[in-house]
C-alpha cells in the first residue's frame, strides 16, 4: 500500500506525540518519552508556535511516520543553531522503515521549509542509520557539535538551502499565482 502524505496540523498533536518516540529511536532501547524529559520541547504544543511546519504519512489507516520543524530557542533543542533556524524531527515506525518513506517525508519537508527559513538543523545519534539519508539530502555535520547526552553520542547537522531550492519555490509560487488568476480573474475597468 502506498503512503499518503498530509500536512501536520495543530489538531494532530497525537501524531507528534506518537512519532517522536520513534524519531528518538526509543523503541531500540525499550524506553519511553518519560525517560527523556528533554525531548518534550520537540512536541509540546505542536502547531501553537509560529513557524511549526510538518508532514505525516498514512499507510492504510495507520500513521507510519512524520517530519516536522520548529523554532526551539526557549528552551533550546539538542540541535540548536540559532534563533532563526528550526530543528527538524523525522520519525518512521519500525515496520515502515527501509522502504523509502523517510526519504519521501524528507523530500516533502525540504520543498516546504525554504518558504519560511534559510536553513534547518537536527540532532542525531551517531549510530542512527538515517545519518546517510541526511547527508544525501545535503545536511552537513556542524564541526565540534558532538556531545554525550542521556548516555548517547549525538551531533548536530545543518542544511542550508541553496539558491536553486529557493528558486524552485519562487517558480512554484508564480505558477500558483497564475493559476489563481485564471480561476479568479479580477475585473478590469
Amino acid at each position: 500500500m502506498e503512503p499518503v502524505l498530509y500536512f501536520l496540523r495543530s489538531s494532530e498533536q497525537f501524531v507528534v506525540d506518537d512519532i517522536l518516540y520513534y524519531a528518538a529511536r526509543l523503541d531500540d532501547e525499550n524506553k519511553t518519552l518519560k525517560d527523556y524529559p528533554g525531548l518534550s520541547v520537540y512536541r509540546d504544543l505542536y502547531g501553537k508556535r509560529s513557524g511549526d511546519l510538518g508532514v505525516y504519512a498514512m499507510i492504510g489507516s495507520e500513521v507510519a511516520g512524520a517530519a516536522w520543524v520548529r523554532i526551539m530557542n526557549s528552551p533550546k533543542g539538542y540541535g540548536y543553531v540559532n534563533d532563526e533556524t528550526p530543528e527538524l524531527v523525522l520519525g518512521v515506525k519500525p515496520q515502515f522503515r527501509n522502504n523509502g518513506l523517510g526519504t519521501a517525508l524528507m523530500e516533502h519537508i525540504i520543498r516546504e521549509v525554504p518558504h519560511f527559513y534559510n536553513q534547518m538543523s537536527l540532532c542525531v545519534r551517531d549510530t542512527n542509520p538515517v545519518v546517510s539519508l541526511y547527508r544525501r539530502l545535503g545536511f552537513e555535520t556542524i564541526e565540534n557539535s558532538e556531545v554525550i547526552t542521556n548516555d548517547r553520542r549525538v551531533f548536530t547537522m545543518k542544511k542550508v538551502f541553496t539558491s536553486e531550492e529557493k528558486e524552485i519555490e519562487v517558480i512554484n509560487q508564480d505558477a500558483q499565482d497564475r493559476l489563481l488568476a485564471l480561476k479568479y480573474p479580477t475585473k478590469s475597468h
